[in-house]
């Protein structure tokens, strides 16, 4: 017997919010039964042939990859193709499929900052942050009535950053307003223009809880008719977001932070633009794909970008710009937070009191090699 799918899924959503990833990505449960009993999971990198047999053999019931398995939406499902073929004995299987794509890239602890950690990167920040996309909830409130409204609010949601809690702002005013005859004001004189001293209470609330923001505060409110505004907003995060930069822990020269990458991820080559006797100390990285970052990185104050994946025109506008790139390949640069994953996902299901074995997946496959 073991746990329902959904609760785990709570659980991933916590780990890399969904809402974090890009709005073109294909990410969350790709393919299996939110009720299904899950007491293995296998983690992996991509769902491959090889990862569903040893998955299989295992016992699992859920695969949770990076790549998503439905990366560009299929037309069709035939069980002839190797796209088809890959689905049938999933569901065959009856192996669950999860995908944490770009929410785990920019997610702390994510990507980035494991690969930053394996790099032995210290001092390290967010290169690209990733703008959040808000609302500010703002409502007017008699003075004496401030605190049971605002606590209210907090309890919905409203004013929740990381760590942080309860976070607003408050000013306090001069509300004015005449009722008519037929209304029932909570304060105030009707017919005549009333001035009541207010405080102004905003906050800002993630577009998921807006609705139950609202109506918190339409519940304990006094007033009956209540002025509250909610405006779209963005937030840029200073711990969430794309690539990160840091500083080595001494100065290298290129050639020397080449081994060390080859030792410590290891790779069987790297691809460089630039110098290799170059000397370096500031080096910006994004796992999987990062060439869109050069300016970024340049801008930063990096001499080096470590990622994957760089087109020639890339290396051509990092050797325009005198950015150093050292291309250590898409997967190998990413496969370095299976493990991260592992023990956070098992940390969070003990926590939770759930008996679920996660496991990395041993299938360590690139699709390239040198010769």
């Amino acid at each position: 017997m073991g746990v329902p799918l959904n609760q785990i899924l709570s659980l991933l959503d916590k780990l890399a919010p969904l809402a974090w990833a890009e709005s073109w990505d294909r990410v969350g449960l790709q393919l299996g039964d939110t009720e299904a009993a899950i007491s293995k999971i296998l983690v992996c990198l991509d769902v491959l042939p090889t990862v569903v047999q040893e998955a299989r053999r295992g016992g699992a019931q859920l695969l949770v990859s990076h790549h998503p398995l439905f990366h560009i939406p299929i037309a069709d499902l035939n069980f002839s193709s190797p796209q088809g073929a890959l689905i049938r004995d999933l569901v065959r299987a009856e192996l669950n499929v999860y995908a944490a794509h770009t929410n785990l890239d920019v997610a702390p602890g994510g990507v980035n900052d494991v690969l930053a950690r394996r790099i032995g990167l210290e001092n390290v920040t967010v290169l690209q942050p990733q703008a959040e996309e808000l609302h500010k909830v703002v409502v007017f409130v008699p003075k004496d009535h401030a605190i049971s409204v605002y606590e209210a609010m907090a309890d919905a949601g409203a004013g929740q950053f990381g760590s942080y809690s309860r976070c607003s702002f408050w000013s306090e005013g001069t509300g004015t307003f005449k009722p008519a005859q037929d209304a029932q004001p909570f304060i105030g004189q009707k017919g005549q223009l009333n001035q009541v001293p207010e405080v102004r209470i905003e906050s800002l609330v993630d577009k998921e809880k807006i609705s139950q923001v609202m109506q918190a505060i339409y519940r304990v409110h006094p007033y009956e008719e209540v002025a509250c505004d909610v405006y779209p907003v963005k937030n840029w995060s200073k711990t969430r977001g794309l690539g990160r930069i840091g500083s080595l822990p001494g100065e290298l020269t290129v050639a020397e932070l080449c081994s060390r990458l080859k030792r410590d991820l290891k790779l069987a080559g790297i691809r460089l633009v630039g110098d290799s006797k170059t000397t370096v100390d500031k080096v910006a990285l994004c796992g999987g794909s990062g060439g869109q970052l050069l300016s970024v990185a340049k801008a930063a104050g990096a001499q080096v970008l470590v990622t994957g994946d760089i087109k020639y025109h890339q290396a051509l506008e990092a050797m325009a710009i005198g950015l150093i790139v050292v291309d250590v390949g898409h997967g190998p640069s990413e496969r370095v937070v299976i493990a991260e994953l592992v023990t956070k996902l098992s940390r969070a299901l003990a926590a939770a009191n759930h008996k679920v074995a996660v496991l990395a997946s041993q299938i360590d496959e690139d699709v390239f090699c040198f010769m």
